[in-house]
């Protein structure tokens, strides 16, 4: 990883599409929700 990639940059270049990136996929880890029901389908097969 190049060190201008790093976490601890996002606070300063907020509109970088790395910085937006992690934070919508942290937005989307902490919102996201499954039912129940998800664990009863089947599993994708090859």
């Amino acid at each position: 990883m190049n060190k201008s990639e790093r976490e601890q940059y996002d606070s300063e270049f907020p509109e970088h599409p790395l910085s937006l990136a992690r934070s919508l996929i942290r937005s989307i880890s902490a919102e996201i929700a499954f039912k129940p029901e998800i664990k009863e389908l089947p599993s994708f097969k090859k």
